[in-house]
């Protein structure tokens, strides 16, 4: 052990610092908590979709019997966001992914059109909405999935 004349003056040029002055609290009532049923992540260049793809969106989302207000439509070119985000913040039943979004490092690629739950929400992966529009077929194979997951038959 070193023993030292003036411990004290180690430290005297130090700044102190104290945390509750320099780190914003969060009360636990004011941290933004919004619940939905799905949450639809796509990613697209422009801010909005155009009216043929934000069409067919709607129709999937409606023939799943989800109301407009129970769907959340997140873009993934304006905003990154992680599975855990997603779920602590909106707390979905579902999170529907058109096109390859990686949402986890600890969450190897998922397979299209095969449902995988994650702490109590199923996670679909299928092809982005412009080859669900264009490639014949592909439609199809989503809603198969989806009526399997949501047991709509």
């Amino acid at each position: 052990m070193i023993n030292l004349a003036y411990p004290a003056s180690l430290f005297s040029k130090q700044k102190v610092f104290e945390i509750s002055k320099n780190v914003e609290k969060i009360e636990p009532t004011k941290v933004l908590r919004e619940k939905f049923r799905i949450v639809v992540l796509y990613n697209n260049p422009l801010a909005e979709l155009p009216a043929s793809i934000n069409d067919m969106l709607k129709k999937i989302i409606g023939a799943c019997k989800f109301a407009e207000g129970e769907t959340l439509m997140l873009n993934q070119n304006l905003e990154t966001l992680s599975l855990g985000y997603i779920q602590s913040r909106y707390q979905p039943e579902m999170i529907l992914v058109f096109g390859e979004i990686h949402l986890s490092n600890n969450l190897s690629k998922l397979k299209k059109n095969v449902p995988l739950e994650i702490n109590g929400t199923q996670i679909i992966q299928t092809d982005s909405l412009e080859n669900l529009e264009k490639v014949k077929g592909a439609k199809g194979l989503l809603w198969e999935s989806l009526q399997q997951t949501l047991n709509l038959k």
